[in-house]
Parts: C-alpha cells; structure tokens; sequence
C-alpha cells in the first residue's frame, strides 16, 4: 500500500489516541506525508532516505545530526507491508528513551496499514458485488452468462443453490445494516449476500433450506425503523431464482395491506394471477368498469373492498363495517347502478376483485 499523506495523517490520527509523541511519517521517497508538526509536511527526510536506501533501522543521535541536516534527534524504522517497505516511521526524541517506543508504534503504523488495506478491499468488493445485484436485478433483463462468470472468477459468489430474497424496505436507519450483518453472522445463516439496494432498502438472500423465515423477519422488524416493511419472495435456483424472488419479495410488498409489516409472496396467489394478467386483455375487459369505479365515492369503493375481503358476506361485511344490514344492501344496490357490476354475484365479483387489485396496486406503486 502506498502512503499518501491522507493515509498518513489518518495513521498518525489513529495512533495519537494512545500517544502524545512526535512522529513523522515518510514516503518511498523520503518526503514527510505526514506529521505532528504540519509545518514538516514536503520535506524530504534525510534520515529517510538512508532509510530506504539501506533497508536498515537508523537511529540519530547529537553526533550524526550533521550527516542529516534538517533531521531531529531519534529513531527510524522501515515500514514493512506486504513483505516490502512501504516508507519510514520516524519518532523524534532521545534515541535510547525513544527505541521502544518507535517499535511500538512501528507495529502500530503496520497494524492500521493493513486494518486499511482490508477495509479499502472490503469497500471495493463491496462496491463491485453492489453493481454486479444493480445488473441482476435491473427491470428489464440481464446477462446470465456474464454475471455467472463474475460471480464465479472475481466475486467469488456461490449461486449455484436455492436462494430466497427477503427485502426490508423503508427509512432505515444508517447503522442498521452493520446491526444486521452481525447478528446474521451470531446466528451462523449461510446467506450469500445482505447488501443495500437504492436508498430504501436492504436485501438478504437466505438459502432455502433455511425454514425460520417468518421469526427471522420479526428479529428484523425489531432492528429496522417501525415504518419499515418486509416483503418475503419464493425460493429459485441460481441467478435466475434470485432475480425472480427479489421481484416477487417487492410485488408482495405492493400487495401488503395498510398496516401489514411482513408480506409473503406465497400468501398473494390470487393477486399475482391477477398482476400477471395481458394489459391489453385487461383494459379490453375492464376499462368501462374502471371509469366508472373512479368515479365511486370512497364509501363505496371501501364498501366493495371489505364486501370481497368478507367472502361476499353480508353479515361480516355490515359488522366490519358498522352498519346496518339494510344500509349495506342500498350501498351494494348503488355499485351495481353505478358500475353495471353486481357486487353479490360470483362471475361479477370476481371482475370487481381483478379491477381493485390492479387500481390499488398502482395506487402503492405510485
């Protein structure tokens, strides 16, 4: 890893919480990147050159001040990282007193480095598996072949499985993610990936195999903000299992009813029938039916939802909804005069269910 007099300073940073010494830190080049005393910043170290030079340790005491000019009293040591020297920790101050402490904070300087280094390697992989889900999941299609061979030679990702999504949408909070990951792993759930997606969500590809998924979704509801959802797709094999369940994770959020935190693709069959059905069939049918529906006051429009939902019920739907049986008959009287559909009959009650399912769909999706 090269030092830059960012990395430098982020160093000296991070060693300053345990010490107060002053310290340089050189470049392959010898020049000062970064020190305690900013004002040293772009000089070359003479102490460092010799440094780099020789490969060796050098320590500067009053009688070889003039063979260095513009150097201090102290220690220097090469920094070694990935076996190669990477530049010069310098520690100003008597030599004998300083010798120790230079190697402590030789090894100290090492450690961050290399803490750096996994983290600037974690960022990277992580921004690369990011783009890699954007091209799987993108709208219209994606390229198989080529995401396998990423997956396989430079991500490293082992598809090759069934795999369910689950996608917890919503204001979530910034720190939630690394929450999650943790306690994924404190669960020991061989996921193959929990990335953010967009601003607004977060995806967990979980294994099949794994047939906790409602307790898992309730430990995540407790972690993510209380306006936050969970939509729960089916379970597919390989790259196209786990595109088709992310799409099916978010319609069955689109079907979640008002209040319903946790939606789950396999409770939604009728409404996917229903989503899956040819748009121009579909306005063919029902356009005369729609316009008249929009129209509907709110009442009504209520009235026909609950009168589904309660099986055509008259009894259940007038409790529901906490009216009288009679006044419920006139409300369902008026639908039919209104729209031509008539609510009690099955052939037309079905129509009515496809028509509503569509309309509130897009009212969500919107």
């Amino acid at each position: 890893m090269q030092i830059t007099s960012n990395l430098g300073q982020e160093i000296i940073k991070r060693v300053l919480k345990y010490t107060e010494i002053d310290i340089n830190i050189m470049d392959k080049d010898g020049k000062i990147v970064a020190s305690t005393d900013l004002s040293r910043i772009g000089e070359i170290h003479a102490g460092a050159v010799e440094v780099l030079h020789t490969k060796q340790e050098l320590i500067i005491d009053e009688q070889l001040l003039t063979d260095y000019p513009g150097t201090k009293q102290g220690v220097n040591l090469p920094i070694i990282n990935n076996e190669k020297i990477s530049g010069v920790v310098g520690v100003s101050g008597n030599p004998e007193e300083m010798y120790k402490f230079t190697g402590i904070i030789l090894t100290a300087v090492e450690v961050v480095m290399e803490q750096l280094h996994l983290e600037r390697q974690e960022y990277f992989q992580e921004r690369q598996l990011s783009y890699w889900l954007q091209q799987l999941l993108h709208p219209s299609s994606f390229n198989q072949a080529e995401l396998e061979e990423a997956a396989d030679y430079s991500l490293q990702v082992n598809f090759r499985s069934d795999w369910r999504v689950i996608v917890l949408y919503g204001e979530i909070e910034h720190d939630v993610l690394e929450i999650i990951r943790r306690e994924i792993k404190s669960m020991k759930m061989d996921t193959l990936f929990t990335m953010p997606f967009f601003e607004n969500e977060i995806i967990i590809t979980i294994p099949a195999s794994f047939d906790r998924v409602e307790y898992f979704s309730e430990m995540l509801l407790g972690m993510i903000g209380k306006d936050s959802q969970i939509g729960i797709g089916e379970t597919g094999f390989g790259l196209p299992g786990i595109r088709n369940s992310y799409m099916l994770a978010k319609q069955a959020l689109s079907f979640a009813e008002r209040g319903q935190r946790i939606s789950n693709s396999a409770d939604w069959k009728l409404e996917r029938l229903i989503a899956a059905i040819d748009e121009n069939e579909y306005k063919l049918v029902s356009s005369g039916y729609e316009q008249s529906l929009i129209k509907l006051d709110e009442i009504y429009l209520e009235t026909i939802d609950i009168f589904l939902h309660m099986n055509l019920s008259i009894k259940k739907t007038a409790e529901d909804l906490h009216v009288h049986r009679n006044t419920l008959i006139y409300r369902l009287d008026q639908i039919y005069k209104k729209v031509g559909l008539e609510p009690r009959k099955f052939h037309d009650a079905c129509i009515l269910k496809i028509i509503r399912n569509r309309q509130l769909c897009a009212n969500i999706q919107k």
